[in-house]
């Protein structure tokens, strides 16, 4: 039981060195979000099977001081409805989300927008050696108001964003195992509106292997090489290698500290950039209870997919803590900082910072109400080709929640 839990648990490791620290830490929760103790349950082999079924209706009613990051202020009403689906057996968890958003501006000064967010992932034990993860999430944000992804701009105009992650391991001895991925990430932008600078599609292709070795009880060490290739409208942009390094230490069941750091060989395949090096790095600290979760990380790597013509360095340091309350009351905190610039190492052309907070009560067995406020501030340098960016959204929300999800939010922060 014990070799299968830790076989999972690497592939959480596996998913924190593709997506990096600060982008699993700040919600790409279509990964691992939100399942760290449904994993240790699935690779346990546990014998419980199920199949969940939830649906969801939410109206929100928010000011929102600068729709599609560049329109002015206007009050938004959104109504946003969910449909979710979960299937536990002994080796298989499989879960499936749908969410749509229609939001309407009061003012006019936007026409009204549908924002659409499908999630698919899959966990799988399939013999006591091997485990493996599978997960897609599609977004397509015409306001992207809410989005926010580690060490990037925020958009002026709509977004088609969709990820794919596959990751496996395997036990070789009993204190080694060899675990791999592939993580694909493909954006597409709509046209900025007039006077503004374009923005260009791209993609991210990301491969890695890696040794695990369990040095004690408490402890890991990580060995491994990863390669990128970027593109940005169908044209070579680069190709990277980079050997890493990397530690696991859990000091106590609910805290731990993972972290890895290695250099990275940058070679350009187009004439926007030059050759070089540059270096990555990620760590997450992570603390959670029944009650408390909270978690402090911090990401440095190169990313594409941005907007930019060319590939960027991104720094993002990311803080989030949030409290659980007698299954009636769900409070959720975040603060994070970002810069970024030309790779690899160019001089810093963004950066910016972002505020999150949300307190969720249970007002009967169905319904449920929540207040949020969500800010979004970003600093473009002289020679940057898009403007500077502030943005406040304030609002409540009443939804009802049928079906398993009834149960009261755990917005457990992923590591």
């Amino acid at each position: 039981m014990r070799k299968q839990r830790h076989t999972a648990a690497l592939l959480v490791g596996a998913a924190l060195a593709l997506a990096g620290a600060g982008a699993a830490a700040q919600g790409r929760s279509g990964g691992l979000g939100g399942a760290a103790a449904t994993v240790e349950d699935l690779a346990a082999g546990s014998p419980r099977t199920y199949l969940d079924l939830s649906a969801t209706a939410g109206l929100d009613v928010a000011f929102d001081s600068n729709v599609y990051n560049g329109r002015g202020p206007d009050e938004v009403t959104r109504v946003s409805p969910r449909l979710a689906l979960r299937y536990h057996d002994r080796a298989n968890e499989l879960k499936l989300s749908y969410d749509l958003g229609w939001w309407t501006y009061a003012v006019g000064k936007a026409d009204p927008s549908l924002n659409h967010r499908a999630i698919a992932s899959w966990n799988g034990q399939l013999s006591r050696r091997l485990a493996v993860y599978l997960a897609d999430e599609f977004i397509r944000a015409e306001d992207p108001g809410f989005l926010s992804r580690s060490g990037v701009v925020a958009p002026q105009t709509g977004i088609t964003d969709n990820t794919l992650d596959a990751l496996a391991s395997y036990r070789l001895f009993r204190r080694f195992d060899l675990v791999g991925g592939y993580s694909y990430r493909v954006t597409f932008f709509d046209e900025q509106p007039p006077g503004r600078a374009p923005l260009y599609d791209g993609t991210q292709h990301d491969i890695q292997g890696a040794g695990v070795y369990k040095v004690t009880r408490t402890d890991e060490l990580r060995l491994g090489h990863r390669v990128q290739y970027f593109t940005a409208e169908g044209n070579d942009l680069a190709v990277t290698n980079s050997p890493g390094v990397g530690w696991r230490h859990q000091f106590r069941r609910d805290l731990e500290l993972r972290g890895e750091v290695g250099p990275v060989a940058y070679s350009a395949l187009g004439a926007a950039t030059a050759n070089g090096w540059t270096w990555r790095g990620a760590a997450v600290f992570r603390y959670y209870t029944p009650s408390w979760r909270a978690a402090l990380s911090y990401t440095h790597d190169l990313i594409g997919g941005t907007g930019a013509a060319t590939v960027l360095w991104g720094d993002f340091a990311y803080a989030q803590v949030g409290y659980h309350l007698n299954d009636r009351l769900d409070i959720h905190g975040g603060f994070g900082v970002f810069a970024n610039g030309l790779a690899p190492s160019g001089a810093t052309l963004y950066d910016g910072f972002n505020v999150d907070a949300i307190a969720d009560v249970r007002l009967f067995a169905n319904l449920r109400a929540a207040a949020y406020y969500s800010f979004r501030w970003q600093e473009a340098a002289a020679a940057a080709p898009l403007e500077p960016v502030t943005r406040n959204i304030v609002g409540v929300r009443l939804f009802a929640v049928f079906g398993a999800e009834a149960r009261p939010p755990r917005r457990e922060v992923h590591p």
